[in-house]
């Protein structure tokens, strides 16, 4: 996947549906203290640059193997 030059943040909602995941399972990635999944928090809110996250769960996957 191409890397956007100036990234497009995602809500928690739009991110969800990108990844066809239920909210839920991004609320819990994001509550994780100490945590590496790519969230940028502006006050309470959580945004997600899609390419970040992709690159997280291929580097998972790797992990994994």
């Amino acid at each position: 996947r191409k890397k956007m030059e100036n990234p497009e943040f995602l809500t928690l909602p739009e991110m969800a549906a990108c990844l066809k995941v239920p909210p839920s399972w991004l609320y819990s990635r994001t509550r994780i203290k100490d945590s590496d999944f790519p969230v940028l928090r502006v006050g309470k809110y959580c945004r997600f640059n899609p390419d970040k996250v992709i690159e997280w769960i291929a580097a998972q996957q790797t992990q994994r193997k």
